[in-house]
């Protein structure tokens, strides 16, 4: 029964790639900013919404 009752594992489900691109663009953002920031400087400089910008900073 091979192919059947388990997924591919080789492969993170979709999404946890794209959450680490868009927590390292914001660090790189953040880098970048000469003055501290605030949540919806940050959101809007990386064209996230506000609270994925504060989901994503509260995890880093």
């Amino acid at each position: 029964m091979a192919g059947r009752g388990r997924a591919d594992r080789s492969a993170p489900p979709g999404g946890s790639t794209g959450t680490i691109d868009r927590a390292l663009d914001m660090l790189e953002f953040l880098r970048e900013a000469i003055l501290p920031q605030r949540l919806a400087d940050i959101a809007a400089g990386t064209g996230l919404s506000p609270s994925n910008a504060h989901r994503i900073l509260a995890a880093l």
